[in-house]
């Protein structure tokens, strides 16, 4: 079968044997598989092993034909406090083998993935082929459990506009929140009024999101929050230190959050959670999945995915296309 591999430090469609189900597994037929920012710095940095198919944001049929989203982290198996726990995103066991980094993704035509990762979608049907935004969706519901703006107020602002910040917007909309993106390009700004995330306003917010991961974001970010709000950090730093502006910071008491991946609360897994944001607010795809290619112009489709500026927000591989 077809699938995406990263070889050389550079994305390639190779000929890899079809995956065969193991304990625990189903076959899925990927209908769509995201391209993250992750993917690219990773590729960049040398981070993904070239005998492992890429693509961690995933969504398919079942062979009977079930709609469904991966989960490509689940829990160990084993015993283990992160797991039993729902932070199955913290046990270094279930990290290492993460779909599309430790174990074949959904680049690909086909991807064996856990019974337990498996999100049926019943309200999605025909809008699998922008599923496989309800992982980054995932990432976005996962911080906001931990900060549960709700407590302190609905007032939040999202810094950076890729599409985890949008990601992180819809899902603090759909929770009711009053919601600002500070967005680079103007693709983003119409992207995030698409999704009912206002312009920034006056006044300070209860939360506000790092979901561009730079100094000067995390500047603004702690210039913008409330005295006593917080700030949750969404974005991947690579291996840079997190600068944070101690005087807004320490004089404010503003609490610092970070969030990598997603888990399970006390409502379920946020991987579910996600999925209902989308089934609920199907313009949230509309707004975010700006470009589509087949496997086969996977050169074409990461290209795109680095043209932030040229209005690409999320760039999705269908294996279905021709």
């Amino acid at each position: 079968m077809k699938a995406v591999r990263c070889i050389d430090g550079r994305m390639q469609l190779c000929d890899v044997p079809a995956p065969v189900p193991g304990d625990g597994q189903v076959l899925v037929s990927v209908a769509s598989a995201g391209i993250c920012s992750s993917d690219l710095h990773m590729a960049r940095l040398g981070l993904l092993d070239p005998q492992v198919t890429v693509g961690h944001e995933i969504a398919g049929r079942l062979l009977d034909g079930t709609p469904v989203v991966v989960e490509p982290v689940t829990p160990c198996g084993q015993e283990c406090a992160f797991c039993d726990g729902g932070d199955y995103n913290l046990c270094p066991t279930s990290v290492r083998q993460v779909l599309g980094i430790g174990a074949d993704g959904g680049m690909a035509e086909y991807v064996a993935a856990d019974v337990a990762g498996i999100v049926p979608l019943g309200g999605i049907g025909d809008g699998v082929r922008d599923a496989s935004l309800v992982e980054p969706l995932a990432v976005g519901v996962h911080g906001l459990r931990l900060a549960n703006p709700g407590a302190g107020g609905g007032r939040v602002l999202v810094i950076g506009g890729g599409a985890l910040g949008l990601c992180a917007a819809a899902a603090a909309r759909h929770d009711g929140a009053e919601v600002a993106v500070l967005a680079r390009h103007d693709a983003q700004r119409a992207a995030a009024d698409r999704i009912g995330a206002g312009e920034v306003g006056d006044g300070r917010y209860d939360l506000v999101v790092d979901a561009a991961g730079t100094p000067e974001a995390l500047a603004e970010a702690a210039r913008r929050a409330r005295r006593g709000g917080t700030l949750l950090l969404l974005a991947n730093y690579w291996g840079t230190d997190i600068v944070l502006p101690g005087g807004s910071v320490m004089f404010k008491e503003l609490r610092i959050l970070t969030g990598i991946m997603y888990g399970r609360g006390p409502s379920g897994r946020d991987i579910e959670a996600a999925a209902a944001v989308l089934e609920a607010n199907p313009d949230v795809a509309r707004a975010l999945v700006t470009h589509r290619f087949p496997l086969d112009a996977v050169d074409e489709a990461f290209a795109a995915a680095a043209r932030r500026a040229e209005g690409a927000i999320k760039v999705v591989l269908d294996p279905t296309a021709s």
